[in-house]
């Protein structure tokens, strides 16, 4: 006769009991929407759980683009929801969780028109300050201590991400500015700054709702909106930055280089990256922020525009061999308080060898055609721009400059194959320059 020992019962039954415990404890939450004061979305909402005794921060998210926002596996205890979002006072709800517990709120925030750009509303013991229209971010609330760099910091804060391409985005949107210690020396380069900027190096990040340019016109909205990466003290006033490099097998190597220095009246930029282990460096946005002037001024003009874009640009499955490089510089100074000169440039080598297999067989027929074809560019690119800004007034700015750029395509194309019996050998080569300029005054 078969006999179960007590002592396992009971050794089981206590273990599945805690497997209990555990598992409703992972199903504490608390879900809902957060709205503004004219019931629409409060997308990118910041939400805290802090705790009601101490303030201290435990859980946090970012409302979405449908202002839906949720917080998972909360222990039990009293708990304050904390909700902000810019241009809008503080909210504090009190709610308590115990086991088990799945909770749904809806949060609605109150505009704040009384609260200016010197007040600032403290929130230590949260990581976050707000001062007027800037979200001042605490970085050691939000770090894990594993990040490599400026990437990395900013996608552990709420409600900001940076996606595949490095684009940085808050609430889902491309910020439209994305600054140094206050400089605008990236001209739209974020995938090499969010690749490129140590996470060693910085103190704060700053979010700016309705960014203005210290040189811009005193308007009520700009309905811009930017990132300022703040410096820490140390890496100020010099130049500073990393440089890494690598090789290996089968001839495979790779360069990264970052320099930039940020003080009261100039900001400067070096970015370069170079490999050939099929890493594109030159990304679809730093390409379309190059062309941006030259691609405005074709659509005024109701020109051609399929001429501003590379063929072979995108390193694709079929990429067998690739050689990219590029160089991009930046620079914003200060003459004064109402005059500034900001330019920025970029140098970039794109070589490409794509080979494709194909075989295609024809209806009704036993007959088919079949290949490969081998095509190889070369493409180098060269932009620049340099504007002037003056400050007349309060309500008068202007600003001149002008945008240029330089690119050339020389493509070859070989295939080869059989169709039949027969055997064919086709060489195809393109080549094209280009090279434009637009002046540009507003």
């Amino acid at each position: 006769m078969f006999c179960i020992n007590p002592i396992f019962v009971r050794l089981f039954f206590s273990v599945f009991f805690l497997i209990l415990l555990n598992f409703a404890h992972a199903q504490n939450s608390i879900n809902g929407y957060i709205i503004l004061e004219d019931n629409t979305p409060a997308s990118g909402a910041f939400i805290s759980l802090v705790l009601r005794d101490s303030v201290t921060m435990k859980k946090f998210t970012a409302a979405d683009g449908d202002g839906k926002w949720q917080l998972k596996n909360i222990p039990k205890g009293d708990y304050f929801l904390n909700a902000r979002y810019l241009g809008n006072k503080e909210l504090f709800y009190p709610i308590s969780i115990k086991e088990g517990d799945s909770l749904y709120v809806d949060l609605k925030l109150q505009s704040d028109a009384q609260l200016l750009p010197g007040v600032e509303v403290k929130g230590d013991a949260i990581g976050i300050t707000q001062s007027g229209d800037t979200l001042k971010f605490n970085l050691k609330y939000f770090s894990s201590g594993s990040e490599v760099n400026l990437g990395d910091v900013l996608n552990q804060l709420p409600g900001i991400e940076v996606d595949e391409g490095g684009t940085v985005k808050y609430a889902g949107k491309k910020v439209d500015k994305l600054l140094i210690q206050g400089k605008d020396i990236l001209n739209s380069k974020h995938k090499l700054a969010t690749e490129s900027i140590r996470a060693d190096q910085l103190e704060g990040v700053h979010l700016i709702n309705d960014y203005r340019d210290s040189k811009d016109i005193e308007t009520k909205k700009s309905g811009k909106t930017a990132l300022d990466v703040r410096i820490k003290e140390s890496e100020r006033e010099k130049w500073s930055g990393q440089v890494m490099a690598f090789g290996g097998y089968d001839k495979k190597w790779a360069l990264d280089f970052s320099t930039f220095q940020v003080g009261e009246k100039l900001g400067a930029t070096i970015f370069a990256k170079a490999n050939n282990t099929g890493e594109q460096t030159m990304s679809f946005q730093d390409y379309m922020n190059l062309k941006g002037f030259q691609i405005l001024h074709k659509l005024k003009s109701y020109g051609d525009v399929e001429d501003l874009f590379p063929k072979n640009f995108k390193i694709n499955p079929q990429t067998v061999q690739n050689l990219d490089a590029i160089v991009a510089g930046g620079i914003d100074y200060d003459i004064n308080n109402k005059s500034a000169i900001k330019g920025d440039v970029i140098l970039a080598q794109l070589n490409r060898k794509e080979q494709e297999f194909f075989r295609q067989e024809f209806l009704g027929s036993q007959d088919f055609r079949s290949g490969s074809q081998l095509a190889e560019s070369v493409q180098p690119i060269l932009g620049g721009r340099i504007l002037s800004e003056n400050k007349l007034n309060k309500k008068l700015s202007v600003k001149v400059g002008v945008s240029a750029n330089y690119e050339k395509n020389n493509l070859q194309q070989m295939t080869a194959g059989q169709y039949g019996n027969q055997f064919f050998d086709l060489d195809n080569h393109q080549f094209k320059e280009h090279w434009s300029w637009v002046p540009e005054f507003k």
